[in-house]
């Protein structure tokens, strides 16, 4: 087995390397042929101590979950609530008075299809989340309706890995050009620059490290911006 690939990703019918023992435990998204472990779908490549292997894969829907940052689009208005689309099978509601200081005279005036940037405060599984354009402590905090950009869908892993503090691909993204950036624990990301080409570039970029740890990944970004520039 080759143990170099363990944390990054790989694509369907891969092959990772040599069965190395009868001990050999071959989890969710491989198999064995010829002797061989060979990936079955695309994902992260896991290993657990002592012997046992598994792709990490990003097929799974997103469950809402209390606190959790994501992006979501206007659907419809009812009565003094928003429905949106969380990419989730029920639809979450936004108060019209979920957002910092809003009143009925004063509050943002939401379209059909505007962007939105919210937390969720309410999830159980069977009705609709619950969800606010405020932090905690009701301040904005980057919550709060997305104007302009441009919004992609990307892999739960992917989500998750650019909302860790201080990732290290944002932050050298960050010294090459200048843009504001959302990110959905909901496989949703949300970029805004000074141009469409820029714009197009960074999505790219996020989107061609996954999988990858940082040394890789500004090989890959500097190749994209070399092509660009």
């Amino acid at each position: 087995m080759n143990s170099e690939l363990i944390g990054t990703f790989v694509l369907p019918d891969e092959k990772l390397g040599e069965m190395n023992s009868n001990s050999m435990k071959v989890g969710n998204g491989l198999v064995i042929s010829n002797g061989s472990l060979v990936s079955s779908k695309c994902g992260i490549l896991r290993f657990k101590n002592p012997d046992k292997y598994w792709i990490d894969n990003n097929q799974k829907r997103y469950t809402p979950i209390v606190g959790q940052p994501v992006i979501g689009f206007i659907t419809q208005k009812v009565g003094t609530e928003y429905l949106v689309d969380l990419g989730t099978n029920i639809p979450a509601v936004l108060s019209f008075f979920g957002f910092p200081g809003a009143t009925k005279k004063n509050r943002p005036q939401l379209k059909i299809n505007d962007t939105v940037y919210a937390r969720i405060i309410a999830s159980n599984g069977t009705e609709e989340p619950q969800i606010v354009c405020m932090d905690k402590n009701e301040r904005a905090s980057g919550f709060g309706q997305l104007e302009g950009g441009y919004c992609f869908k990307c892999s739960l892993n992917l989500s998750r890995k650019f909302l860790q503090p201080r990732n290290k691909i944002l932050s050298y993204l960050g010294k090459k050009l200048k843009f504001e950036i959302a990110v959905g624990v909901n496989g949703r990301i949300w970029i805004n620059s000074g141009s469409v080409q820029d714009t197009i570039l960074i999505t790219n970029a996020i989107q061609r490290t996954e999988g990858l740890t940082e040394k890789p990944a500004r090989k890959v970004i500097n190749m994209l911006f070399d092509n660009m520039m």
